[in-house]
C-alpha cells in the first residue's frame, strides 16, 4: 500500500519571521552584488561602443583613459546569475512578509512581477515557461514599450536589433538597463526602491518578534552566547563580510 503523502504543516510565526531576517540579509547582499556587476557591464558596453567608434575615427584614440574594459561573456553570465539569486532571495522575503501582522509601509507594488520573474528564472529548463508569461502584467508591457522606444531613438538598426532580440530571447529584453547613470534597474524597478523596502521589512520582522517576547540580536552582535560579555580583548573585529567584500573589490574608473 502506498504511503500517504505527508501533510505539510506551516512553521510557527516566530520561525518564519526569524528566517525572514536571514532572507532580508541575503537580499541586501544580492542587491549589492547585482548593483556592482550591473555597473561593470554598463561601463563595459559603453567602452565597447567607444572602441567601435574609434575604429572609424582615429582622432578619438587620444587621452589617458582608454576604453579597455570588455563586456565579457563571463560578466554577462555573472549578471544573470546575481539577478537570479536576487530574485530568489526577494521571493523568500515576500513569504515571510505574508505572515506579518503589520505590512511594510513601502510594500512593493511590483510584487507580482518580481514573483513571475523569479519563477521564470527558476524554471528555465521547462519548455513553454518563458518570459512571455510576464507580458500579461502592465508593468512588463510598459517596460517593453520603453525599451522599444529607446532602441528606436538610437536608429533603425538598433530598433531592428531590439525586435530580433525580443523574438529570439524575450527574457533578455528584461535584462536591458535603463539609461540612468545614478540608478541600477531590475527589470524597470529601481534597485534603491527594493533596498528601502528591505530595510522596512527588517524593522517589521524585528518588531513582530519582540512583540512575541523574542530577543532580537543586533546584526553586529556575537552569535555565541556570552561572547560579548567577555572582557578580553577589548577591541574586536566585527564583519558583515559581504559589505567588506564590496569595499575591497577594485573600484570602477
Amino acid at each position: 500500500m502506498a504511503k500517504e503523502k505527508q501533510k505539510r504543516v506551516p512553521r510557527s510565526e516566530i520561525e518564519v519571521w526569524s528566517m525572514g531576517l536571514v532572507w532580508v540579509e541575503a537580499a541586501e547582499m544580492q542587491c549589492a552584488r547585482f548593483r556592482r556587476i550591473s555597473a561593470f557591464n554598463t561601463i563595459a558596453r559603453t567602452e565597447a561602443g567607444s572602441r567601435s567608434l574609434a575604429a572609424l575615427r582615429t582622432e578619438l584614440r587620444r587621452g589617458r583613459n582608454l576604453p579597455v574594459l570588455v563586456p565579457t561573456v563571463a560578466m554577462h553570465m555573472q549578471q544573470r546569475v546575481e539577478r537570479t539569486f536576487l530574485l530568489s532571495a526577494i521571493n523568500n522575503v515576500f513569504r515571510s512578509q505574508d505572515r506579518l501582522p503589520e505590512k511594510p509601509k513601502t510594500a512593493m507594488e511590483e510584487e507580482s512581477v518580481l514573483k513571475d520573474l523569479r519563477n521564470i528564472s527558476e524554471h528555465w529548463d521547462e519548455y513553454g515557461y518563458s518570459a512571455k508569461n510576464i507580458m500579461e502584467t502592465g508593468h512588463a508591457r510598459d517596460f517593453f514599450e520603453i525599451q522599444e522606444k529607446l532602441a528606436g531613438m538610437r536608429g533603425p538598426e538598433e530598433l531592428e536589433r531590439f525586435r530580433r532580440l525580443a523574438e529570439e530571447d524575450l527574457w533578455a529584453v528584461f535584462e536591458l538597463p535603463f539609461p540612468d547613470s545614478n540608478e541600477v534597474w531590475l527589470s524597470g524597478i529601481p534597485l534603491t526602491r527594493i533596498e528601502v523596502w528591505l530595510i522596512d521589512v527588517r524593522q517589521c520582522l524585528e518588531r513582530a518578534l519582540r512583540a512575541k517576547g523574542e530577543q532580537v540580536l543586533s546584526i553586529m552582535e556575537s552569535y555565541v552566547d556570552g561572547d560579548d560579555e567577555t572582557p578580553w580583548p577589548e577591541e574586536r573585529l566585527r564583519y558583515r563580510l559581504w559589505v567588506e567584500d564590496m569595499r575591497q573589490a577594485p573600484g570602477l574608473r
